[in-house]
C-alpha cells in the first residue's frame, strides 16, 4: 500500500520485521482527524497476517471547549509545539492461548522502548511518545512504524 514498507532487517540479534508508515501532508491528516487516530492500511510481517498501525496525536487539554475551540488550540499544537501522541500496533489473532509479539515503534528517528505483549489478551499497545514530532517531520511527512523483534504464539 501507499506509505507502507514492509521489510526485514539485520540487527546483530537475528532478523526482524521492519514496517515503516510515511504519513505525508502529516499535519493536515492530523487537523482533518483531530480526537481520532490515523490507522494504517493492513499489512502482514513475521508471519503475522493482520496488523495495523494507529497513530493518535496528544490533543492536550480540549475537555470542555466547542470544537472551534478544540481546533484553535490543536491548531497552535502543530503550528508552534510541542506535538506528542500515542503510536499503537493492533494485531488480529487466531491463536488462541498466546501470541507474544517482542516489538518496539518509532516516530522519525525515535524509538520507543522494546515491549513485549500478549495480543490474545488485548489486540492493540499503546506506545507512548513524549518528543515533539515537529522534529520528527521531513517534508511534511511524518515517517511512524515498528520493529517486530520476535514473535511466540500458541494455537491450542
Amino acid at each position: 500500500p501507499d506509505g507502507l514498507v514492509v521489510k526485514e532487517k539485520d540487527l546483530a540479534s537475528g532478523i526482524v520485521a521492519r514496517v515503516e508508515w510515511r504519513i505525508d501532508n502529516a499535519k493536515n491528516k492530523f487537523k482533518e482527524y483531530i480526537g481520532r487516530h490515523l490507522v494504517s492500511p493492513f499489512f502482514r510481517a513475521a508471519g503475522l497476517k493482520e496488523l495495523r498501525l494507529m497513530v493518535a496525536p496528544d490533543c492536550g487539554d480540549i475537555a470542555g471547549r466547542t470544537m472551534r475551540e478544540q481546533k484553535i488550540k490543536f491548531d497552535e499544537q502543530l503550528a508552534e509545539g510541542p506535538l506528542r501522541g500515542h503510536v499503537k500496533l493492533k494485531v488480529v489473532t487466531d491463536a488462541e492461548k498466546r501470541l507474544n509479539v517482542h516489538f518496539k515503534t518509532f516516530v522519525g528517528d525515535v524509538s520507543a522502548t522494546p515491549t513485549n505483549h500478549d495480543f490474545v489478551e488485548h489486540v492493540v499497545h499503546s506506545s507512548k511518545f513524549t518528543s515533539n514530532w515537529l522534529d520528527q517531520m521531513n517534508g511534511g511527512s511524518l515517517l511512524v512504524g515498528v520493529e517486530i523483534l520476535s514473535v511466540e504464539s500458541e494455537i491450542e
